[in-house]
């Protein structure tokens, strides 16, 4: 079987996925990881097949605490959310290809 994992930008999200990913590896499935660029190269084991994914990192709020806070996240979080929807897509079909 083949597993391909895919994280939101962010260390605390990729870094869950080790586990499971040698646990699978260690089964005898082919693995793969999506997380992105700037993560350190050291997190996966190098025997894992990254792909790099968008948004490789999440913004920056620059208001303080209040209304106008949570009105900006939410339009940036759902401008993050469509783009690593489309980006994860694309990574699935880039992994399909390549290991059809």
């Amino acid at each position: 079987m083949r597993v391909l994992f895919i994280a939101s930008p962010g260390i605390g999200h990729a870094r869950p996925m080790r586990p499971m990913l040698r646990v699978f590896g260690e089964a005898g499935h082919e693995v793969a990881a999506a997380v992105s660029d700037r993560l350190p190269a050291t997190l996966f084991d190098p025997s894992v097949p990254l792909f790099a994914k968008r948004p490789d990192r999440f913004p920056t709020n620059p208001l303080p605490r209040g209304p106008e806070r949570v009105a900006w996240w939410r339009e940036h979080n759902l401008a993050m959310a469509r783009e690593s929807l489309a980006d994860s897509l694309d990574v699935i079909r880039s992994y399909t290809a390549r290991t059809s």
